[in-house]
């Protein structure tokens, strides 16, 4: 519980100071740098599907290409291999991301709307939890977590409304490696698809 509490600390103390930064970066293009999203997701390495929430905020925008920084929450989303096997226990999996992301917009008017490419890497902070027969003929939940390296790899297309609005939607794949638990719960790391809808201001 004390190295859980810790490495909750040390993520909370890093996302802090990364969102100071970007309020106090000046974005050089009239154009939407807070974006609001939220996302339907499916995992890949285990059966089971969740929703998340994200804030973005971009900090440095030059012609079509932007880059700036991300905060995603994918809330616990259980596993369904026990669907398929009694045997099987529930699982669970949340996750909390923080980004760094860039945007490559393909459009010929050299502006941060239509088409875009979008790559990011950060640290994921990801609890495990998962069912665990106390031998009473209880099962309470166990949790882990841990932080893991990873990276987003997106496309999609942006409408700009006004200077101060957009809508974009977005498809993307992530991968978060690590085999620390591998033998706690179901597959190994994170790897899954997503579909987004975000409104940026």
């Amino acid at each position: 519980m004390k190295t859980n509490s810790v490495i909750s600390r040390n993520f909370s103390i890093i996302f802090s100071l990364s969102f100071c930064i970007s309020l106090l970066a000046t974005a050089q293009d009239r154009v939407p740098k807070n974006y609001f999203g939220v996302s339907g997701v499916g995992e890949l390495n285990r059966l089971a599907v969740g929703v998340g929430a994200e804030y973005e905020r971009w900090i440095h925008v030059k012609g079509p290409v932007a880059v700036g920084g991300k905060l995603n929450h994918i809330f616990a989303s259980k596993t369904f291999n026990y669907l398929f096997s009694s045997d099987d226990l529930l699982q669970k999996v949340g996750q909390t991301q923080l980004m760094a992301t860039s945007y490559f917009f393909t459009g010929k008017n050299k502006t941060t709307q239509g088409f875009f490419l979008s790559f990011g890497l950060g640290a994921n902070l990801i609890k495990w939890s998962k069912e665990v027969p106390d031998g009473s003929g209880n099962y309470p939940m166990v949790s882990r977590s841990e932080i893991a390296p990873g990276f987003d790899i997106s496309l999609g297309s942006q409408f700009v409304v006004t200077d101060h609005f957009a809508i974009r939607l977005t498809g993307g794949y992530q991968a978060f490696p690590t085999d620390m638990y591998n033998e706690f719960v179901t597959g190994n790391g994170i790897s899954l698809l997503y579909v987004k809808v975000s409104i940026g201001f």
